[in-house]
């Protein structure tokens, strides 16, 4: 008898600047299927060659993931390079970041030594093979981020990284968030969400822009807001065929209760994920597997089915409903 995969909705690779090709591949075949998220030009280079490689139709399929997260917002520009401007890069993070007079000497000092030179937003997405993308992520608003003393997250074992003062503009964010959207709806994928302290604006214009495309499902990713707002607008509006909910035990569970009243949820929507970096030397097949097993093992009790085999059949159908998988 086939094994049942366990699902990973949403996990990461690292953000690697140098562009080292991926070469753990022990995740490959251990009966995890995936959707893979990139945050950045970066993690998409790394996916793409990884996507080539690796990504054959099986059960336990790896899907493959291309997005702007907001924490990598600001490195991404809606005006064309101009190479012959010395003060274009400048320009460009002044008029993304938001900061005040005491904290410009900071900014300069990013921009000059650590922060990396905009990308065209529409030069990026040209570049892309939208056929070899199985789902649009990570994207969407972050209210709370603050951009780290390294100009943005990424492999740094040698430096002590700290948080800045310094945030991405909501009206910069809200534009990389939207075009993101219309690609969804363009290509017809599914896209996954990242939200913190935006429930309104992320929801409203999710709702605008992808509500009329039947073909876009929509994860929303560890989920932090009411189960009044998640029950009135998000199914309320999309439907439980439309939106799904990837919960992690560390979001989730991280107290061994459940921070959603999963009851009211209906259980077709239910994922699981870990949101870890699956290349990660310490993030082994077997953590992330004991990890997927916990969330299980809290929704069966939660749900109230009979047992974790019967919860592990549930979300392998459910994630093949939200990927539109027919067999």
């Amino acid at each position: 008898m086939t094994t049942i995969p366990l699902v990973d909705a949403h996990c990461h690779i690292i953000t690697d600047p140098h562009n080292k090709i991926l070469t753990n591949n022990d995740f490959v075949n251990d009966n995890i299927t995936r959707a893979i998220m990139s945050n950045n030009s970066y993690d998409w280079k790394r996916l793409q060659y990884y996507s080539e490689k690796t990504n054959i139709d099986t059960i336990t399929k790896q899907f493959i993931g291309f997005g702007i997260h907001p924490w990598y917002s600001h490195l991404f520009s809606f005006n064309p390079i101009d190479s012959n401007d010395p003060m274009f890069k400048i320009n460009h993070y002044k008029s993304v970041i938001i900061y005040k007079d005491s904290e410009l000497p900071i900014l300069e000092r990013l921009v000059e030594s650590i922060l990396p030179d905009p990308i065209y937003i529409e030069e990026c997405v040209s570049n892309i093979d939208f056929s070899q993308i199985d789902i649009i992520g990570e994207i969407g608003l972050d209210k709370s981020f603050t951009i780290p003393s390294n100009g943005f997250y990424q492999t740094s074992r040698d430096e002590d990284v700290t948080r800045t003062r310094l945030r991405v503009s909501m009206d910069h964010q809200l534009k990389i968030f939207e075009r993101m959207l219309q690609l969804a709806v363009t290509h017809n994928i599914n896209v996954s969400l990242h939200d913190v302290n935006c429930h309104l604006k992320l929801f409203d214009l999710c709702k605008s822009i992808l509500l009329e495309n039947l073909n876009v499902n929509i994860c929303l990713h560890s989920y932090t807001g009411s189960i009044e707002f998640l029950t009135t607008q998000w199914l309320n509006t999309f439907n439980n065929q439309r939106v799904y909910l990837s919960v992690s035990e560390y979001i989730n569970f991280k107290n061994d209760s459940a921070n959603l009243d999963f009851k009211q949820i209906p259980s077709s929507c239910i994922l699981t994920e870990t949101d870890y970096l699956i290349d990660y030397p310490e993030n082994k097949s077997s953590l992330i597997k004991q990890s997927l097993t916990n969330t299980l093992t809290h929704l069966t009790a939660t749900l109230g089915l009979d047992n974790i085999t019967d919860t592990t059949q549930l979300i392998y159908n459910n994630f093949k409903k939200f990927m539109h998988i027919s067999k």
